[in-house]
């Protein structure tokens, strides 16, 4: 309720509730020629400085709305230029992951043409060579970095 209440409260009803503090304490604490000041000098000293406190308690939430208000702006900028920057991410992502595919089926080709290359070299028990079994070594544990 009192984030409503400081929503619509003016700048300058604050101000003026201040200033009519300041004239209410002022009467209270310096007119003692008035009759009906001096009757109620206690009274208005303590609704000036009442009125004083709380116009400075609303001028300070009035100034924690407004730097909240103004964080919530810069958040739903950035949340805007993210929205309107996340085709060209995705692009961007797809694109990479991509290549990183062709570079997989790449090295595949090459493990593959290297083995069919080096098939001679199979002896007659099906026995693979060292050199077939140091290729499918290698490719197996870095993929990325096999021979093409």
């Amino acid at each position: 309720m009192l984030i409503w209440l400081y929503s619509h409260l003016s700048f300058y009803f604050i101000h003026i509730l201040f200033l009519f503090g300041l004239v209410l304490g002022s009467v209270g604490f310096f007119l003692n020629v008035v009759p009906f000041v001096t009757l109620y000098r206690v009274q208005f000293k303590v609704l000036g400085i009442s009125i004083i406190f709380l116009s400075l308690y609303l001028e300070g939430g009035l100034a924690v709305n407004t730097e909240w208000v103004a964080k919530m702006q810069k958040i739903q900028q950035d949340i805007n230029n993210i929205e309107t920057n996340s085709g060209k991410i995705i692009k961007q992502v797809s694109a990479d992951y991509q290549e990183q595919l062709q570079d997989i089926h790449d090295s595949l080709v090459g493990i593959q043409t290297k083995i069919k290359t080096d098939k001679d070299k199979l002896d007659k028990v099906c026995k693979p060579s060292t050199d077939v079994i140091d290729i499918l070594n290698h490719a197996a544990t870095n993929p990325d970095k096999a021979e093409k």
